[in-house]
């Protein structure tokens, strides 16, 4: 298994995926120090895209709970740059071992290699931390931008002893990684790079300085290496929207206590319905919505979802049913005069009734589940305590769904 595919690539025949052993082996001797062999990993690379039916699908990874932390095997902050953008960036899935953002240093005995995280203390300021969320910034822009980036396999266009270049995506859109191992002391040096296949002229962004370069008329990059880091390459245009190095996010949350209060209408049994959101936190949102579906015709209602609890910051819901003036009602509140409609919350299997409120509070998204009756169509609502929920209900032509962390 150390840098042998043969076996694994038996395995990920039958299974589907695996994780790639094969590269570990070798990329972590390559970057453990200075005198790593860049030309092994080159040699594996190529042999597990020969030999593997699909090496797109295997976990990529530079640290588990079977092997030695790599800051066991060197404290060089470069190096580890080095092989989490390989791990990034690569062929396959990334897997990020609990920790290793923290830099926590167990060796392969068992009680080092795992000990808990919180001893770490959480620290979103650590330089790898910062590094990995950077990268998985733009590897989620680039996806997005082309949905099968993922299954394009990568190539070497670049080698040398100490330096590892690599091309990745279609053209027009293909991202460019310089890797080497010469570590943090490293003296400043230049590397020409060419096959990454980006016309003269084209101006990149290294995504991790926020720099740009320009393609030479020969078509070469001229890459400026210093302090042994990273590199990682992208058209300057294909940014936007990416809300990375300034550029504007497609998605800007909304600012902080803010009052928003947006009405939409709909009707039950004639009766105009009508939905507003009040409140956001006051802590910058996530704009998430609520699909509201009442009798056939939809409702979109934008609301809120704390970024820090995640999915506890939906403040709460107000539906007002009212009928028309000219329309009879014998509810026991009615709006037509102009006052207030009296107010309640409902519990589980309660009835809401033409001229009442229905006020829906967070409750659900931590975990609880509620049904209420609207003017006879029978709603559900289940919540998970993860990044997306729904609810769905019917009866009498009656819906509701709603839908979080779209």
């Amino acid at each position: 298994m150390q840098g042998d595919d043969s076996l694994a690539c038996q395995w990920a025949d039958t299974i589907g995926s695996i994780l790639n052993y094969p590269i570990y082996y070798t990329l972590t001797r390559a970057f453990s120090n200075s005198e790593g062999s860049i030309n092994d990993l080159v040699l594996t690379i190529d042999s597990v895209k020969e030999n593997c039916p699909n090496s797109t699908s295997f976990g990529s990874f530079s640290e588990n709970h079977d092997v030695a932390r790599f800051a066991s095997l060197t404290d060089d902050l470069s190096l580890a740059k080095n092989i989490i953008t390989y791990t990034m960036l690569a062929d396959g899935i990334p897997i990020i071992y609990q920790g290793q953002e923290q830099r926590q240093y167990g060796s392969i005995h068992p009680y080092y290699n795992r000990a808990p995280l919180w001893q770490a203390g959480f620290n979103t300021s650590a330089p790898l931390y910062e590094h990995i969320a950077i990268l998985n910034k733009f590897r989620q822009h680039v996806i997005s931008g082309h949905n099968n980036y993922t299954e394009y396999m990568a190539e070497v266009i670049y080698q040398d002893m100490h330096s590892l270049g690599l091309r990745k995506g279609f053209n027009g859109s293909q991202v460019i990684t310089v890797l080497n191992n010469n570590g943090q002391d490293c003296e400043y040096f230049e590397l020409e790079v060419s096959g990454h296949d980006y016309a003269p002229g084209t101006v990149l962004t290294e995504v991790l300085t926020c720099t740009n370069l320009t393609v030479n008329d020969s078509g070469n990059l001229t890459v400026p290496m210093f302090a042994g880091t990273p590199k990682v390459f992208y058209p300057l245009e294909l940014l936007a929207n990416s809300g990375i190095c300034g550029m504007h996010a497609a998605e800007e949350p909304l600012p902080s206590a803010t009052i928003m209060t947006i009405d939409a209408t709909s009707t039950v049994g004639g009766h105009v319905t009508t939905v507003e959101t009040v409140e956001t936190s006051p802590i910058p949102p996530i704009t998430t919505h609520v699909w509201s579906t009442i009798s056939g015709l939809p409702t979109v209602v934008p609301s809120v979802m704390n970024p820090e609890g995640g999915f506890t910051a939906i403040t709460k819901l107000i539906t007002t049913t009212q009928a028309p003036a000219s329309q009879e009602t014998a509810a026991t509140t009615s709006t037509a005069d102009g006052a207030e409609p009296s107010r309640k919350a409902l519990g589980a299997g309660e009835s809401l009734k033409p001229n009442s409120h229905l006020v829906l509070s967070a409750a659900g998204l931590a975990g609880a589940a509620s049904n209420v009756d609207i003017a006879g169509a029978a709603a559900s609502v289940t919540a998970s305590a993860f990044d997306r929920w729904q609810g769905h209900g019917h009866g009498h032509g009656g819906h509701l769904h709603r839908r979080f962390g779209a």
